[in-house]
């Protein structure tokens, strides 16, 4: 145990390291102005006056989604906002709250100046504390591939939510096992806490809910503690689907704008693709990769004697990056994120079983891994300003 305690602090320092350097690397394009890892864009600036604070990094002529999540945390605990945020979809954005409930109160006390810096910590915390969890969960060194994940590092530097959904299920397989030894009031609560948690965080929350429903050998005994966070995120969902109707959206999406036939998505981006640019190139390589990943799982399945939670959840990450649409895979970092869960996920089901067969999936990641390490270092900044 001792030994493991010095290998896993030695894993952290390692960790910090080399993310703080990534951390600088993308910032410093931007005079190392830190809020420039929000993505703010010029549209929701100008719809957004009383929510940026000065002298945050403002993008010309594009944005990411991490800014959608600083809106609505300063909107549930800013006391100086009183005005719905206005986002690009509000039903959608405002849906996943999980993440804003972390970081709001804490902010509410030291002020949202420090949401960049606060956000990072809380999820490289989480990021430890559930990579710790996964190391006791399959007994081996595996883990340290999420550790060390790509998906990992990317969704950070965006300050998104997917290490926070990623996290908290992988707390909640640690919860549900101590729950098969002992059953408590704590205990319970923690694990009905955690569960609407993930179902708030985003959408796949649900799924998840489900697939650890039908392999919880004492679902009967134990249904209460998953009909609860359910109920939970249907009365908030319709809550969300009031406020839509006096809220105001950008660009206002249904599912059927996020989805296409299988890998037309991926097969559409070649027309994007300019044969004498060089980044379109290795962004096109970044994406075969991506792509090699999904049949490396698909070939889990096919080769592998899974139950039926374990092919259900690999199906259902399968199905969604088939279906993405065009403007995923335009985006190296849209696209990559829907790989982050699967890798705990192959982790575990490697750990049960010595045949399970994993090889090409971890090759995959790695070069994953190498390709995002280069990007990073190869990458240049975007035209931007200061919010006044």
């Amino acid at each position: 145990m001792r030994n493991f305690c010095q290998s896993y602090i030695f894993n952290i320092i390692v960790f910090l390291i080399f993310f703080s350097i990534l951390v600088l690397i993308k910032i410093k394009h931007y005079n190392y102005n830190i809020t420039s890892l929000i993505g703010f864009s010029d549209e929701v600036n100008r719809l957004n006056p009383n929510y940026i604070e000065r002298n945050s990094i403002i993008f010309k002529n594009s944005g990411y989604d991490g800014q959608f999540f600083y809106l609505t945390s300063k909107f549930l605990f800013s006391s100086e906002i009183t005005e719905l945020p206005i986002l690009d979809s509000f039903k959608v954005r405002f849906r996943r709250i999980g993440y804003p409930l972390v970081t709001g109160p804490i902010l509410n006390l030291i002020g949202f100046q420090h949401y960049t810096v606060v956000s990072l910590i809380i999820l490289t915390c989480l990021h430890f504390y559930s990579s710790y969890l996964l190391k006791l969960l399959c007994k081996n060194n595996l883990y340290l591939i999420h550790f060390y994940s790509p998906f990992v590092i990317i969704s950070n530097l965006l300050l998104l939510a997917d290490t926070i959904l990623v996290s908290l299920f992988i707390i909640t397989i640690s919860l549900s096992k101590k729950i098969e030894i002992t059953r408590g009031f704590k205990i319970s609560s923690i694990f009905i806490i955690t569960l609407i948690s993930i179902c708030l965080t985003k959408e796949t929350g649900i799924f998840l809910l489900v697939i650890l429903f039908i392999s919880d050998k004492y679902r009967t005994k134990n249904f209460l503690l998953y009909f609860l966070p359910l109920i939970i995120f249907v009365m908030f969902y319709l809550y969300v689907g009031q406020l839509n109707k006096i809220s105001i959206s950008i660009n206002p999406l249904e599912f059927t704008d996020l989805i296409d036939y299988p890998l037309f998505g991926f097969i559409k981006s070649f027309s994007y693709i300019d044969l004498k640019n060089s980044r379109d190139i290795a962004k096109t390589f970044g994406n075969l990769i991506l792509v090699s990943l999904l049949f490396s799982i698909i070939l889990q399945i096919i080769n592998n004697r899974l139950d039926i939670s374990n092919r259900l959840i690999l199906s259902y990450f399968i199905i969604t990056i088939l279906l993405a649409e065009v403007g995923y895979w335009l985006n190296y970092e849209n696209i990559a994120r829907f790989f982050t869960l699967t890798t705990p996920i192959v982790i575990l089901n490697k750990s049960y079983s010595v045949k399970y067969r994993t090889f090409l999936y971890f090759v995959f990641i790695l070069l994953s891994l190498f390709f995002v390490i280069i990007k990073i270092f190869w990458g240049r900044g975007l035209e931007f300003y200061l919010s006044n």
